[in-house]
């Protein structure tokens, strides 16, 4: 129970007044609130003396407001903001268990105004506590000072009212707890930047800073976990935010402008794209401030805002009541200059120009002092897209004004609105044009002056009748049948433009797609703009003077139709292109001169330039289109990163004037890196011609594996292999929800809790949405079994039906993805089974328990398709069904023919759909036999095991615990993840791993001075191992590290604890600094490493260790540098399920007993499945900065535990059962098959015997593995 005093609240700009006997003050029209008099008697009272003689010198310039939220300081509550039990509870979550509110609980609570007059600086103390609702955090809160919040609706934790929308133009600290985009009820701070602490001002972000420790206490628990936080913020614009002791700003520059306004707090929490959500409270607040002295300079304006400078910006500062008080500033630490002054009336206007042009995506640093004060602030320039000079065109005719426009219109569109769709569309591929071309150029375009057109002519976008610009018919609209529907465009011209910066902006319904390069149609030319629909700009830099081809491809569907091409002149103003009549304009040329030989340009490239989530084993396919001069035979040289490759004469094939280059990567590239691609080529114009561009790898494949895993693990559709999933229709994602099976109302799998996405079932009340909710799969599987597509694969999945749906569940479709038809595999609640009435039947499913999978239970289900032998098997957990297959899925490149990308769980034709729950998905390449199948078993919430015995990985290349395979890393307590650094080995003061310079994590090491703090160091590993080698724990692994023992610690340093992890003992592997050697004394001795270099592990030196455990063989092997130590285990941990065992998730780095730990810099950590051989280890050599190398196919040894072996006798009264296994067995009984449980009987490990007498021991018995 709080007892402390309530409030303490002392206005700046006071008007005193003496009477006899006391003093007190008044805030002249303005309400303070509703305090306790007394209290705030006795404490204005005792400073009465101090501010009297303030008030003879000066006017007041500080006040402050106390409070600890035991009553209401006289704020203002929004939403579901209150003051409860001595907090600022902005939500709170015990409203949504008791089912008094629901979701979204957004509040916020804007505090009684302190000044009246403008705030200089301030200090605020609080405490803030995140905590409850979910596991992952949502959405966080923010702290702001303004005077326009909104009275009426909550601010959120973007300092904004709506999604994305409603932006103070105050000042707002951010703390932001997950990362969403406007759109899911998240207040639209910039992708990527949350978790973290986001600066924005005027509603525009000016800095950001990752920081992933803003949770303060655990998940489903109301009970609040405060923690410090101070924001300060400086007279010179300068800001320190601290949050639970660590400094997270300190002395950053921000353009903060003074304003009069009031204080607040607001924080949003709701489901967003997943179960996510989160309390938000604040205690202990204490805010000082500092205000203008009347008369004193004062910033009006600050120029140009910290984010989008353009770079040709000009520094404009604008000051009231600066007088004739001198001014400097520096630009960039260099020297202090005396900028540019005018003055109108009492305003100054500060100015500098940088010269020539500040480079994309730079950031710049000014400092102005003026009078007795001073600014520091920064900015960032635009990454603005540069314009070569080799995009310039030669030989334009500059006596043509305008545009060349290329109009086709369908009668019909058969797929949604997309840059592909357009140029599909204008290439004729999707139908003949029935646009109106009787007034078409004899090559079928049109000439324009201007691009503003509306179908009907009728007004829209920015430039209309209305303001001088009247709107022009889309040239060949209507077509032959009258309608001004389905139309795709093509505008083409050659923009005049001058080196230095331009901005270039469009208005588009539908979509438009705007480029510049070398050819108006070449594909490697800069996209400045590409939108699905709106309004968008491009601000470029110009190398210099020159023509420069470009074109805009637009296309329509149904509705509004309109196009408007514009940029932006010196003053900001919108001109249209071309036009002649108004200043400031861009001119634009519609054509080259007469006879003008064009170069061939690269038409289509597959992957295209920009592209990401590429294959690491991608297909390449270009395409070069002639104009009027030919490609010179033999010419065509093709290279990726800089090393050609061989193309067969074969690979280049020619139709009309398109020539079409193919290429299949043999050698896998570098997994998530950008690739560089290069094609050169002569032609009959006598020219070279090159083109260069690049792309991005996805994840790779795992070793010895083509295919693809998503476990849903993140919250999200990220890849564990391969690439991401995507879903059908991208603006349907807020109808998906990711969480844990608890958290979404379900069974968990076998009792345990597990990570699933929800794939939702819609009715056909909304229309035709059912056709569009589904996931986009792309498999990474090249064309197999003799046809064009993969006619060899298995699909796995560990999948729960939900009650909400038809009779049937879609699971996978392989054709008509642009308009959405029936699917090609469906599940059939009435039995269980799975099948397609047409060619894979349904009937025949064994109604044995587990062997059909009814609605509402886990069952992991595999589809192994082998088409050229006629074969389609179907399994739930492990029990074939059926195989046959016939109709069009028994042929080659038929209906079982998986093209690049299928969809799962779609159904578009009569929605024959069931919601699902997803734990695991898989797709491989080549189908599984029976028995492979079979070994998968059933459904588990660690999801399918993969082929590749590489579980887990983490490399740190990213600056957190993320994995590259397998689940992430967590720290061991999430408190003092402050203490962990992320950086090279340059920033990070440590030697490169041979010579080069490496990302790592340094894990510290702490005294026992700070007491049991060093029990709670370390990371948490979630290896993905299964259980093997005959126990419940893997006993078959290798783990494999980079590492390298820094200066600080003890003579030991822990590499692996496997036991005691809520009360963390004592280690179980150790690296010994005296000799560099790793062991345990109990049971792995350390005695006897070579000390020859390299064979040992000195402190300071990089190393790879590996540790090869085959404890059903008693052997644990140790190496350094694919040197090996020594193999013997001993004692408890040459046991089974002994010390050497992994549990599913371990410690690294941590031992809890006496600190034998040293700091560690880590560069890479993998876990494999089986245990490596000394040839292996070898081949794996020594520490290396690209981290440790991906498994091959086979990998490391599983040995398979014993068969079980079951005998059985009697006596005359008893019947004798022995069975052993050399492992854990258990011996399980039925007194029907019918029934609908087995009963333990008994268990053991090795071999035993059961007797059970014949009277009432009757019934049916089986021994297995648990």
């Amino acid at each position: 129970m709080k007892t402390r005093s309530l409030l303490h609240y002392t206005p700046s700009g006071l008007t005193w007044q003496v009477s006899a006997g006391w003093t007190s003050a008044r805030t002249p029209q303005r309400r303070i609130g509703n305090f306790g008099r007394k209290f705030i008697r006795s404490q204005w009272l005792g400073i009465v003396g101090t501010m009297m003689l303030a008030a003879t010198m000066a006017p007041a310039l500080a006040g402050t407001l106390s409070s600890d939220f035991t009553d209401d300081p006289g704020g203002l509550l929004l939403g579901k903001a209150k003051i409860e039990e001595g907090f600022l509870k902005l939500q709170d979550l015990q409203e949504l268990v008791d089912g008094t509110s629901s979701l979204p609980m957004h509040g916020s609570y804007i505090l009684p105004q302190i000044d009246a007059e403008k705030v200089a600086s301030f200090t605020a103390t609080f405490k803030a506590s995140i905590h409850g609702g979910t596991e992952q955090a949502a959405q966080g809160f923010s702290f702001v000072l303004a005077n326009d919040l909104d009275q009426s609706t909550p601010f959120r934790e973007g300092g904004a009212t709506g999604d994305g929308a409603g932006f103070t133009t105050g000042l707002v600290i951010s703390f932001d707890t997950v990362d969403n985009l406007a759109g899911f009820s998240a207040n639209g701070n910039d992708l990527g930047d949350a978790p973290g602490i986001i600066v924005r001002i005027g509603g525009s972000r000016v800095v950001a800073k990752k920081f992933p420790n803003l949770r303060t206490g655990p998940p489903n628990n109301q009970t609040p976990t405060f923690v410090p936080v101070e924001v300060k913020l400086d007279a010179d614009g300068t800001l320190d935010v601290s949050y639970n002791g660590v400094k997270v700003y300190d002395n950053v520059p921000i353009p903060y402008i003074p304003l009069a306004g009031s204080f607040g707090f607001g924080a949003g929490t709701a489901e967003l794209t997943a179960a996510i959500r989160a309390n938000h409270w604040i205690d202990d607040l204490n805010i000082t401030t500092t205000t203008l002295a009347a008369g004193s300079p004062a910033l009006l304006s600050i120029a140009p805002p910290p984010q989008g400078a353009r770079p040709d910006t000009t520094v404009e500062i604008q000051i009231e009541d600066l007088g004739a008080a001198a001014v400097s500033m520096i630009f960039d630490d260099g020297a202090s200059f005396t900028p540019s002054k005018s003055v109108a009336g009492n305003v100054t206007t500060i100015s500098y120009d940088p010269p020539g042009l500040l480079a994309p995506g730079s950031t710049h640093t000014v400092k102005l002092n003026y009078g007795a004060k001073s600014l520091t602030y920064g900015f960032t320039v635009i990454n603005a897209t540069i314009i070569p000079a080799s995009f310039a065109a030669t030989s334009v005719d500059t006596t043509t004004s305008g545009f060349k426009v290329r109009v086709h219109q369908l009668e019909i569109a058969t797929s949604a609105n997309s840059y592909q769709r357009a140029a599909d569309q204008l290439d004729g591929k999707l139908g003949p044009n029935i646009a109106d071309l009787s007034l078409a150029n004899p090559d079928g375009t049109f000439d324009r002056e201007l691009i503003n057109m509306e179908q009907d002519g009728a007004e829209a976008g920015l430039f209309n009748g209305t303001e001088g610009h009247f709107d022009e018919l889309i040239p060949g609209i209507p077509g032959s049948l009258g309608d001004t529907e389905d139309i795709a465009m093509e505008v083409v011209g050659y923009l005049d433009l001058k080196k230095g910066v331009y901005t270039f902006g469009l208005v588009s319904d539908d979509n438009a797609r705007f480029s510049v390069g070398p050819h108006p149609r070449d594909v490697t030319g800069a996209r400045l703009i590409d939108i699905a629909i709106g309004t968008a700009t491009a601000t470029v830099l110009v190398d210099q003077d020159g023509i420069y081809p470009f074109s805009v491809i637009w296309a329509e569907g149904v509705g509004g139709a309109h196009l408007e091409l514009w940029s932006l002149d010196s003053s900001g103003t919108r001109v249209l292109l071309n036009d002649r009549a108004t200043a400031g304009h861009v001119k634009v040329y519609r054509q080259l001169k007469a006879g003008v030989q064009t170069a061939p340009y690269l038409s289509a490239a597959k992957p295209g330039p920009g592209d990401v989530n590429v294959s690491t084993a991608p297909k390449l396919q270009l395409e070069i289109t002639e104009v009027n001069s030919q490609i010179t035979p033999g010419s065509i040289k093709l290279s990726i990163n800089g090393a050609a490759v061989t193309l067969t004469t074969e690979a280049i094939t020619k139709s009309g004037a398109v020539t079409t280059i193919r290429y299949n990567v043999a050698q896998p590239l570098e997994p998530k890196a950008e690739q560089k691609l290069k094609l050169e080529f002569t032609h009959t114009g006598g020219e070279s011609v090159s083109r260069e561009y690049s792309f991005i790898t996805g994840t790779a494949s795992a070793g010895g594996f083509a295919g693809g895993q998503w476990d849903f693990d993140n919250g999200n559709l990220e890849a564990s292999i391969g690439r991401d999933l995507r879903y059908i229709d991208d603006s349907l994602a807020s109808r998906y929800q990711f969480g844990t099976t608890t958290q979404l109302g379900i069974e968990g799998i076998n009792g345990k809790e597990a990570k699933v996405i929800h794939i939702p079932y819609t009715t056909g009340d909304e229309g035709p949405i059912f056709k569009q909710i589904g996931l986009r799969m792309r498999h990474n599987i090249t064309p197999n079994g003799g046809g064009q597509e993969v006619n060899q694969w298995t699909l796995i999945m560990d999948v729960y039906w939900g009650p909400v749906g038809s009779g049937f569940g879609s699971i996978l479709q392989t054709h008509d993805f642009d308009n959405p038809t029936d699917g090609d595999m469906f599940w059939r609640a009435s039995d269980g089974s799975y099948g397609k009435g047409c060619c894979s039947n349904y009937d025949g499913i064994s109604q044995e328990p587990g062997h059909n999978h009814k609605r509402g239970e886990w069952a992991r289900v595999v589809f192994s398709a082998n088409i050229p032998e006629k074969r389609l098997a179907k399994y739930v957990n492990g029990f074939k069904h059926r195989e046959d297959v016939g109709g069009d899925g028994a042929s080659i490149d038929g209906r079982f023919g998986l093209p690049p990308e299928v969809f799962l769980f779609g159904d578009g034709d009569d929605n024959e759909r069931s919601e699902a729950f997803v734990n695991s998905i898989q797709i491989r390449e080549g189908a599984l036999s029976d028995d492979e199948v079979a070994a998968l078993g059933g459904p588990s919430a660690d999801g399918i095991p993969t082929p590749n015995p590489v579980k887990g990985e983490w490399n740190f290349d990213d600056g957190n615990l993320a994995a590259f395979i397998g689940q992430d890393l967590r720290y061991i307590d999430d408190s003092l993840a402050n203490r962990y650094q992320f950086g090279t080995t340059t920033q990070l003061s440590i030697d490169g791993i041979g010579g080069k310079e490496a990302k790592v994590i340094h894990v510290p090491y702490t005294t026992g001075d700070e007491g049991p703090i060093f029990k709670l160091i370390g990371l948490r590993a979630k290896h993905g191992i299964p259980p093997n080698g005959g126990g419940v724990e893997a006993n078959q692994w290798t783990l494999i590290m980079d590492v390298f023992w820094g200066p600080v610690g003890s003579g030991f340093g822990s590499i692996l604890q496997t036991h005691d992890f809520d009360n963390p003992t004592d280690g179980d592997m150790f690296w010994r600094a005296s000799d560099g050697s790793y062991g345990k004394g109990c049971c792995s001795n350390y005695d006897g490493i070579s000390q020859e270099p390299g064979h040992n592990h000195k402190r300071g030196e990089w190393a790879r260790v590996v540790f090869s455990a085959n404890i059903p063989e008693k052997r644990l092997a140790k190496y350094v540098n694919g040197f090996k130590h020594r193999e013997d285990v001993g004692g408890d941990g040459a046991s089974i399920d002994g010390r050497f065992g992994l549990p599913p998730e371990v410690f690294l780095f941590g031992d809890g007993d006496d600190n034998e730990r040293s700091e560690a810099f880590v560069n890479a950590i993998q876990f494999r499945e089986g245990s490596m051989t000394d040839d292996e280890v070898a081949a794996l050599g020594g520490a290396s900065a690209f981290g440790i190398p991906g498994a091959p196919a086979g990998g490391a040894r599983v040995v398979p535990p014993p068969k079980i072996k079951l005998a059985i006798s009697h006596t005359a009264t008893d019947i004798v059962i022995t069975w052993n296994g050399g492992s854990r067995i258990k011996l399980q009984k039925k007194t029907a098959l019918t029934d609908a449980q087995w009963e333990d009987v008994a268990n053991t490990e090795g071999q035993s015997t059961a007797t059970i007498p014949l009277a009432g021991g009757s019934g049916f018995y089986r021994a297995i593995r648990p």
